[in-house]
């Protein structure tokens, strides 16, 4: 008994620990993971993929979490504990105006990356790229960092609209074959060879009723 009560309250603290926890990391750690875990078999919002950040050497994947909102996973990355996980404090939100995104993120410093700090600013979407300006925050008084600028460059899809094309297309040959199955199912039962078959009787005679 006094070991099931130390088990559940092990469990609980875990439990509790993991909903407060700013990082997830349960991600992909390489490119096809990415596209295999979040992108499989389905349509992308113009700023969903996989890009390239050239200022920390990292792949990163922008996923739909709802109508409007994404998270941007982190696949690998120049520090390698980055790798394959989800800053939670890290979101990108879209805006009214087409291409222009609010960006929620975290900074680390750059001479000691254990120091973090929440901030934010916003994306501009051009094609395949996206260009990132994040405000600056202080780690402490009097030590803080400069307004943050760069881009990501996408990597995967290169055509987003060709993407979403070749998976309607798909979409329309599976219809069209769903269809001929159900027109084939419907002349076999139109047959006068089947027509005075009851079914039923058979089904019984197999079972034995």
């Amino acid at each position: 008994m006094r070991k099931l009560i130390i088990l559940s309250i092990l469990l609980f603290i875990i439990q509790v620990s993991n909903l407060f926890a700013s990082t997830r990391y349960d991600g992909p750690t390489t490119i096809d993971q990415a596209k295999e875990k979040f992108f499989k078999n389905r349509q992308l919002d113009i700023i969903e993929g996989i890009w390239f950040k050239e200022r920390e050497n990292a792949y990163v994947a922008i996923v739909k979490v709802r109508s409007g909102f994404y998270n941007q996973w982190t696949i690998t990355h120049k520090l390698s504990k980055y790798n394959g996980t989800l800053d939670i404090n890290e979101n990108i939100v879209k805006t009214a105006t087409t291409g222009i995104f609010i960006y929620h993120s975290t900074i680390y410093n750059i001479r000691n990356p254990s120091e973090e700090k929440e901030s934010n600013g916003k994306m501009i979407l051009t094609g395949n790229l996206i260009e990132y300006y994040i405000n600056s925050v202080c780690f402490t008084p009097g030590r803080c960092t400069q307004k943050i600028e760069g881009s990501q460059s996408r990597i995967w899809p290169m055509d987003i609209n060709e993407h979403n094309l070749s998976l309607t297309s798909k979409e329309k040959k599976l219809d069209n074959s769903s269809i001929k199955e159900v027109n084939k199912y419907k002349n076999v039962n139109q047959d006068s060879r089947f027509s005075n078959i009851n079914f039923r009787d058979i089904f019984n005679k197999i079972l034995g009723f």
